[in-house]
């Protein structure tokens, strides 16, 4: 995978560790399985709203 870079505020950084560090995990998984979470929410709320404009349309 590519390397990515971006910034967290600290308060925010720190509950990611500590939250790695208590499952065990790499801190780069808990906020790529978080980046997958939103982008599906966002596929499916774009997704909603096309099919509230066709619905409108069959009005």
């Amino acid at each position: 995978m590519p390397a990515v870079s971006f910034y967290l505020s600290q308060e925010i950084l720190d509950v990611v560790r500590a939250k790695a560090k208590a499952e065990k995990i790499p801190v780069s998984r808990i906020i790529s399985e978080r980046v997958k979470q939103y982008l599906g929410r966002m596929e499916s709320m774009d997704a909603r709203g096309s099919l509230n404009v066709l619905w409108r349309r069959g009005r």
